[in-house]
């Protein structure tokens, strides 16, 4: 009997999370079939009907929501489920000040480890983080999204810096705005609603949702990643294929990618407490700045990152899903 792989997610297949799932989906179609489970009443259907019974299926849940779904599952199963990590709901929570549903998050992400299911990390920084908050987890796999193919050069930065995301979300794309605010560099916005009156620069450009975002990111040199909370940044390998430098903080999310010290930043602080908060608007020119004057080359400053990127995705997803 061939393998049935049963995809549980609640939220829509959109942007980069929505784009890596459609790959997933055919990669897993070229060896079994391939069910997808967006809706409550459509879970509790495959539930009710045996659907998880059988050892040769496996469930990908995309969030601990549904850690009490998972311990059902393992109990009355013998499906293979796997909780693909692609942020930190416990972390998301406190950022948006929620402490109640911080706590709630925890608790699942440690249901989700005791019903012994595979941790699918999408970032090493993740795996990190789970671990240093559950301990060890015996059954856990590292599958980031890489790309299968060969990069093009990148080009050298000359000034003009381009930011991916949203206001008001852990994107932090204020931060970035905020802290080139000297009016020395071109700044782009990618993927973003209206900009807020307070945020308006006359040397920022706000382009807005695009639909062909590598393309767009050719208008800049350099994409800076200024993210408090997410897996491994898509925006990162479409910068790359664009063409662009990548300036990234060093810290969680990214505190784990290999990037060369050349092409990192302290994020500091964004509450106004001073000092931190300094450091890391001065170190961000300082570093555009230094990589302007050098010349330098994202590529081949960070050998390490472009050959994760560049491997092949199919072959790890085989590994974690055979």
């Amino acid at each position: 009997m061939e393998r049935q792989y049963c995809l549980v997610h609640f939220w829509g297949w959109r942007g980069g999370c929505g784009h890596r799932m459609e790959e997933l989906s055919a990669v897993l179609h070229a060896r079994g079939q391939v069910r997808r489970i967006n809706t409550w009443r459509a879970l509790v259907k495959c539930l009710l009907s045996g659907t998880f019974s059988d050892k040769n299926v496996v469930v990908l849940f995309y969030t601990s929501v549904l850690a009490p779904v998972i311990i059902l599952i393992r109990v009355l199963s013998r499906a293979k489920c796997c909780y693909m990590v692609r942020g930190d709901e416990f972390s998301y929570a406190l950022q948006a000040k929620r402490p109640v549903r911080a706590v709630i998050a925890l608790c699942l992400q440690e249901l989700c480890r005791v019903s012994r299911c595979e941790f699918v990390f999408v970032s090493k920084d993740l795996q990190v983080v789970f671990e240093r908050r559950l301990g060890i987890l015996e059954r856990k796999h590292l599958l980031p999204n890489t790309l299968g193919r060969r990069l093009p050069p990148t080009r050298r930065c000359d000034g003009k810096v381009g930011v991916v995301g949203d206001f008001e979300t852990v994107k932090n794309i204020e931060w970035v705005i905020e802290h080139l605010s000297d009016g020395k560099y071109e700044v782009h916005l990618f993927g973003n609603q209206p900009v807020p009156d307070k945020w308006k620069r006359p040397w920022l450009t706000s382009h807005g949702v695009v639909d062909n975002l590598i393309k767009e990111l050719n208008a800049v040199s350099v994409v800076v990643l200024s993210s408090t909370s997410e897996g491994f940044p898509n925006v990162l390998n479409d910068a790359l294929l664009a063409g662009c430098s990548c300036m990234i903080h060093d810290t969680f999310p990214f505190e784990y990618l290999p990037v060369h010290k050349s092409w990192r930043f302290t994020l500091g602080t964004t509450d106004g407490r001073g000092d931190a908060r300094s450091r890391g608007s001065g170190e961000l020119r300082a570093m555009i700045d230094a990589a302007i004057a050098e010349g330098r080359d994202f590529k081949a400053d960070n050998p390490e990152l472009i050959a994760i990127i560049e491997s092949n995705w199919e072959e790890k997803v085989w590994r974690v899903f055979r």
